[in-house]
């Protein structure tokens, strides 16, 4: 049977055009058979979006096109299961499917359909999630999701929720108080299960979910509204750990990250560009273009007037450069945090994120730092991968050291007394760590990152004081252990947050003893730059005269 020719659609000009799709009754194992129907987006029509997976391309499934049935499409396997699902047994369906709306051998069209999502996404009646046919306990995943879901009222400005409560004052779960709720073995593996589907990993996803103003998750005949949903995996990101069972074992530490990411979703209304490549560091996509394209309609209104517009005939290089000079000119300079020194040789200009792979070391965005103290930023691309920028040198490194702070206490306090001889040794006028070294030190290692300095004070920052109280009982006591359990809370806490800003990074000593915390590839000779319009300083290595590659971000107190 021939392949379906779709006919053009109407330049832009005359519009937003798209397709629909109406997809005919039938029984589960008829043929699907759909026409495809060119309509105007102008918020009259009335169909539901369908946000999916599409699966292997390996075994194709052929679906019927037209009045006459004598053409076909072909679609996956993954995309044919879910209109099986979803096709009504007596009447048509109206959607918006991206595999067969648009005509995916013409690069133009799609590049022009990607600007429409926005539109299509946010206009449709109801967004449909697939997550895939009823497998693997399922039905208790969505049971014990929907009991909690329709349990709650949540907050997420405040991190909080509460009880509903029905109009005889009792509660109106099953659970009577979930507070004290365990889940039940098959329960908590069900839902494990549900959360590791490939739809969670995607990358569309997050667009598609973020603009719906309904939704619907759908797994094989189980559906529940999305928002349910959505409350039931906040209340489980909340109240993890005493959800958890010892059923769960070496699958603990899956089961709270794909919690985060789920919840990450739920919450996905809003990307900036300078913090993309952490926060979709593991979202999946065919096309690493993409990583840029489908996510457009969720930056904040000042950065959707940047100008990006998804154009599939450029290379991926091409992409990432666009948009990073786009930014730069209508924003500044904080997105070079997200540029890292690796150790294969760049395929693109150093100043432009690789959004296609993922940083080694976490950004440090959480301290009050503005090494640029507001200033503008003065950029401008010189062509050929070159950009100017004017800034000050504040530092040349003189030493480095990996840091490894380990998992024990006791490898904790080894890397500090390997900073504490190295920053010694360095300094010929003391067989000690100095007091003022001792708090820079303190300082460094946590990036600034105190609650105290925070513009609104946030209780999960570790407290500078304490730390220091411990710092300085470690360096000039023999006390090999802490015990009052105020110091033993603020202690850990300081820790944790150390381990994770610290992972991947190097500590530095630089001229005239300063010290700080710069990339892992950080080397003697690298330059400590603050540049205009970048509130953390940046690490520079020089090539040749006036030519410099960005390293990565760096942390020095004081700036």
């Amino acid at each position: 049977m021939p392949s379906y020719q779709y006919p053009a659609l109407p330049l832009p000009e005359a519009g937003k055009y798209t397709r629909l799709l109406r997809l005919s009754p039938g029984d589960f194992s008829d043929d699907l058979h759909v026409e495809l129907k060119q309509v105007l987006l102008d918020g009259t029509p009335n169909y539901e979006a369908l946000s999916y997976v599409w699966g292997s391309s390996a075994n194709p499934v052929s679906i019927l096109v037209g009045p006459s049935r004598k053409h076909t499409i072909s679609v996956t396997q993954n995309l044919a299961t879910a209109l099986q699902h979803l096709r009504d047994a007596n009447e048509s369906r109206t959607l918006w499917v991206d595999a067969v709306c648009i005509d995916q051998s013409d690069v133009k069209e799609r590049s022009y359909q990607v600007t429409l999502m926005s539109d299509i996404y946010r206009d449709a009646c109801q967004v449909v999630v697939w997550l895939g046919p009823e497998d693997d306990d399922s039905f208790h995943a969505f049971n014990v999701l929907h009991d909690i879901g329709s349990s709650i009222d949540i907050n997420r400005s405040d991190h909080s929720f509460k009880l509903q409560v029905a109009d005889d004052n009792s509660s109106s779960s099953k659970l009577e108080d979930l507070r004290n709720y365990r889940f039940r073995d098959e329960e908590i593996h069900a839902v494990n299960r549900l959360l590791h589907r490939p739809w969670f990993e995607r990358l569309w996803i997050r667009q598609e979910i973020g603009l719906a103003t309904q939704a619907l998750v759908c797994c094989g005949r189980l559906t529940m509204p999305w928002y349910l949903f959505g409350n039931a995996i906040f209340f489980v990101f909340l109240e993890g750990p005493k959800l958890m069972t010892e059923t769960l074992g070496d699958h603990a530490a899956s089961f709270a990250s794909r919690i985060f990411l789920a919840d990450s979703i739920c919450n996905s209304d809003s990307y900036c560009l300078e913090g993309l490549r952490g926060n979709l560091a593991d979202a999946l996509c065919a096309d690493p273009r993409d990583k840029i394209y489908g996510i457009l309609s969720l930056l904040p209104p000042n950065q959707r007037t940047m100008g990006i517009v998804p154009d599939y005939t450029r290379n991926v290089a091409l992409v990432y450069q666009d948009a990073t000079l786009r930014f730069i000119d209508h924003m500044n300079l904080s997105i070079l945090v997200q540029c890292e020194l690796q150790d294969t040789p760049p395929h693109m200009p150093t100043w432009v994120p690789d959004w296609s792979t993922k940083l080694r070391a976490r950004p440090f965005t959480g301290g009050p730092s503005d090494a640029s103290a507001h200033f503008e930023s003065i950029a401008a691309s010189k062509g050929e991968g070159t950009l100017s920028v004017a800034g000050v040198v504040v530092a040349t490194i003189k030493h480095v050291q990996p840091l490894n702070f380990g998992d024990s206490e006791d490898d904790f306090r080894t890397m500090l007394m390997a900073l504490s001889k190295m920053i010694i040794s360095i300094s010929a006028s003391s067989t000690v760590i100095q007091a003022s070294q001792l708090s820079s030190v303190c300082d460094a290692l946590c990036c600034g990152t105190f609650r105290h300095r925070s513009t609104s004070i946030r209780e999960n920052f570790p407290d500078f004081q304490w730390a220091m109280q411990t710092f300085k009982s470690i360096f000039t006591t023999s006390s090999s252990s802490v015990e009052d359990p105020d110091s033993v809370f603020h202690w850990t806490r300081y820790k944790a947050w150390v381990r994770s800003l610290c992972h991947d990074r190097s500590f530095l000593v630089g001229t005239e003893g300063s010290i700080g915390v710069a990339p892992l590839s950080a080397r003697p000779g690298d330059i400590v730059c603050v540049l205009l319009g970048c509130y953390t300083p940046i690490l520079l290595r020089q090539t040749r005269a006036d030519t410099y590659q960005v390293v990565g971000q760096s942390y020095m107190p004081g700036f």
